[in-house]
């Protein structure tokens, strides 16, 4: 079954990507993941190739290959990276599932140049599916664990 809308990355010609266009915000790679949620690049594009809509997650799928932050507003991706929308999951548990699954991931990649994974391989990503309550206890959980390391480092 699946859980998620995937989309892989497709990235606009380089004439229409620049600080100083009228457009979309653009993301390449993950060269603006914060630890949790994408930070703006001021990088635009009037060529709206591949829209991702909020919320939704944005995974790095060239080197470096796995990680993952969260949206808050519409973006154009890159080569670099996909994007997965949940549909009958918690956002916020797919993102921590994720966040986990980035060694096995990395496991995957191949390429001489840089590493990569195919969009195949982001598709046949197994999430498990507990019921909605356990996700957001779970989510609940991780949070918390979350704010206690942040208060301590």
């Amino acid at each position: 079954m699946e859980v998620s809308i995937i989309a892989m990355g497709q990235s606009p010609k380089g004439i229409n990507v620049s600080p100083d266009i009228q457009g979309v915000e653009f993301h390449q790679g993950k060269s603006f993941f914060g630890d949790k949620n994408l930070n703006e690049s001021k990088i635009y594009t009037s060529e709206v190739t591949r829209l991702v809509e909020k919320p939704s997650i944005v995974m790095s799928v060239r080197a470096p290959v796995g990680d993952v932050n969260l949206i808050n507003r519409p973006i154009v991706i890159g080569r670099g990276l996909a994007s997965i929308s949940p549909i009958y999951l918690m956002l916020d548990y797919v993102f921590y599932y994720l966040s986990i699954k980035k060694n096995n991931l990395e496991s995957q990649a191949t390429g001489t140049t840089f590493k990569a994974i195919t969009g195949s391989i982001v598709r046949n990503i197994l999430i498990p599916i507990p019921p909605y309550l356990e996700q957001v206890a779970i989510t609940k959980r991780i949070t918390k664990i979350e704010a206690i390391i942040t208060s301590i480092s």
